[in-house]
Order: structure tokens, then sequence, then C-alpha cells
């Protein structure tokens, strides 16, 4: 079974923080007779990716003392593939309790001074004078060396003593959708008739945010898009209503289409209909 912080960390947190579940004022469907052209916007493969690099400083954690505290559990995460892709030995991840910072540590490496061929994991120790079972307030936070952001993640959760998380489940926290650069986070369910267009999927092909030039949200197709699929696409913004465009690369065709539907980025869900 799912340990319950796993929950929080992975889901509860990013509704606590950003409030992806839901959203006060969901934006209309188009006019369906006011459908958009796709139009070609460049031939080849795009090299599309989000520019994560930022200008934050690390943070100067003091390490506290176990002597204060009686009780502990343990959480070992593992990086997501983006951020584990430039991750060094002088990352930092801290474990806070109701704002109190309870554990920390760099990452973890193999005997042969590696990381682990299955990613990037940290091991905190949480130390805790709260009782087994009471609830807190937890928060990670994560800071990359190489792109120079803080990534956070929150949530309410109950601690568990002498509990430990991340031994045989897959523990990877969403920790991109807690970026300190993109603070405005947004889950879109895109609906497209590629078929009007003259269009047809493959796996590989790839659907993209973009503001102006900049990428600000990727998502590679696996199967098939139909009409009545929904194609999921984290958005991510500097600031809310920020004005954003859908591109599409075809692999058939081997180029970069327009569809035509433009957006505000804003915190919450949305499906957005191009059919």
């Amino acid at each position: 079974m799912k340990s319950k912080i796993t929950t929080i960390l992975m889901m509860a947190a990013l509704a606590a923080l950003w409030g992806c579940s839901h959203h006060d004022d969901p934006d209309p469907d188009p006019d369906p007779d006011d459908t958009p052209k796709a139009n070609i916007v460049s031939k080849g493969k795009p090299e599309w990716k989000i520019d994560w690099q930022y200008n934050e400083q690390a943070p100067q954690w003091a390490s506290p003392n176990p002597k204060e505290y009686e009780n502990w559990m343990i959480i070992m995460p593992r990086l997501e593939e983006e951020l584990a892709a430039v991750a060094s030995e002088d990352d930092l991840m801290g474990a806070f309790i109701n704002g109190e910072l309870r554990a920390f540590n760099k990452p973890s490496k193999n005997p042969e001074g590696d990381f682990s061929e299955k990613g990037v994991k940290f091991i905190l120790k949480i130390l805790g004078n709260e009782k087994s079972n009471q609830q807190v307030s937890f928060s990670i936070k994560y800071y990359s060396q190489k792109l120079k952001q803080m990534f956070t993640l929150e949530g309410v959760d109950y601690f568990v003593n002498e509990k430990v998380w991340g031994i045989d489940e897959d523990y990877v926290l969403p920790l991109t959708k807690g970026s300190s650069k993109y603070p405005v986070v947004m889950q879109l369910a895109v609906k497209m008739d590629l078929n009007k267009y003259g269009l047809t999927s493959q796996p590989g092909d790839m659907v993209a945010v973009m503001v102006g030039d900049e990428c600000r949200g990727i998502h590679t197709v696996d199967n098939e898009i139909t009409s009545t699929s929904n194609v999921p696409v984290t958005a991510f913004g500097r600031e809310e209503n920020e004005g954003a465009r859908l591109l599409y690369y075809s692999g058939n065709d081997d180029a970069v289409y327009d569809l035509g539907a433009t957006f505000p980025i804003k915190t919450g869900t949305r499906v957005l209909s191009i059919q």
C-alpha cells in the first residue's frame, strides 16, 4: 500500500499549493464555428525543452540537533528525470515540519561514487517530538546547484515514528511543479481532432505550450490521438495569465504546426478544445 506521505507529496501537496485539482473559474471551450487553422511553423523535429535555469542562491541550512528530538522517520525520495539529468553532488534536499527544518542531505551515491542506476536519491531522517500519527504540515525543498533554483512541495499528513518510505516503492517527487521560476502551474487536457486538419498522430509526436518562442510545456505522444482523447500537458507560467499558444509536431510530416489555439496560463485545470 502506498504510504500517506507519498499521497501528500505527490498529490495533495500540489492541490494545497497550486489548486491544480479544481478551478473556480474554468475557461469555456472556443466557439466551434471559430475553429482555428493549422499552419506549418517549421520543418524538422524541434528541440523543445523547458529552460529551468534560474538565479537563486543555495540555502544555508543548519542541521537540527538530534538531542532535542525523541522520534524519527525516514523518507528516500528520487528526482524526476528532468532534474536528475542535471543533478550534482552539491544539490540539497530538506524536509520541514510546521516550517521547521528537521532533516537535509546531499544526494546518495553508490560505492563507486556515482548516482544509482535507478536515479538520484536522497535519504532524509526526519526528526520530531510529535506523537506517532500526529497531523503536521510537511514541506520538501530541493535546491539544484546547476539550475540555481529551489523547488518546493507542501502538504499536510501524519508523522509516523520509525517508519521508512522509499525502499521498495517508486517514490519520485513531482518537484518541477514546485518551481520558484515558474510558480504558475496549469494542467491542460487538450482535445484535438487532427483529422480535421489532415493530420494523423503517431508515437513520438509532440504537443508543446509556447510563450513567444519559449517552451513552457511538452507532451510526447504515446498512443493514437482521436477526437475523444484528452492529451495531458502541464503548462508553466512566470505569472498569472501569460499568453500562450499550442504547437504540434507531426512525425508523419516531419513538421511543426501552429494549431491556432491561444490561451492564458493560470493556476488550475482546463479543458482546451480545438476540434
